[in-house]
């Protein structure tokens, strides 16, 4: 099959850039597992064989769709500072970020997702940063909310006046 007539999944999955990314965390988790103690390897592969295959592909669907949701929120507030740029993109750009904040310790993906951005010449870098940050906001706004509810739920209402005066700040 040509190059040109090639699906447009496979023409993106066959990508230098792809492949480069994929051979480089195959070299990464093989050097992770040399350097882990021997016992360790065949217990973390014991510990995934254990479990419930249909919860474990429950866990992979759920944390894969929520891939295309963050790449919404994010496009969002893209589109509020005026940036446009098509869902596809988002949810790339910001998958690629979280690969990269998955390798790199000090949240290095999302310097990475404001340079990607800045590359495919959608602003400046200062105005990515300022989106990225943005969407951070979003983020810790929606783990506080959460946390809030969860503890008055998990609870039942009877909570501390310190712990209420915290989930009342988080809300």
């Amino acid at each position: 099959m040509s190059r040109s007539s090639a699906s447009p999944l496979r023409s993106r999955i066959t990508r230098r850039s792809v492949v480069i990314a994929l051979g480089f965390t195959a070299l990464f988790l093989f050097g992770i597992s040399r350097l882990l103690p021997a016992q360790l390897v065949p217990e973390i592969g014991r510990l995934i064989a254990s479990a419930t295959p249909i919860y474990l592909l429950l866990a992979l669907a759920a944390s894969a769709a929520t891939y295309p949701l963050r790449g919404l929120r994010w496009r969002r507030v893209l589109r509020a500072a005026g940036l446009v740029i098509s869902r596809r993109a988002a949810t790339e750009i910001l998958a690629l970020s979280f690969w990269v904040n998955v390798l790199l310790p000090a949240k290095l993906g999302d310097v990475y997702r404001a340079w990607l951005l800045k590359h495919n010449g959608a602003t400046s870098f200062g105005g990515a940063m300022g989106s990225v940050v943005a969407e951070r906001l979003v983020d810790l706004a929606t783990v506080a909310l959460l946390g809030g509810a969860s503890a008055l739920v998990a609870f039942n209402g009877r909570l501390s006046t310190t712990v209420s005066l915290l989930v009342g700040i988080a809300l």
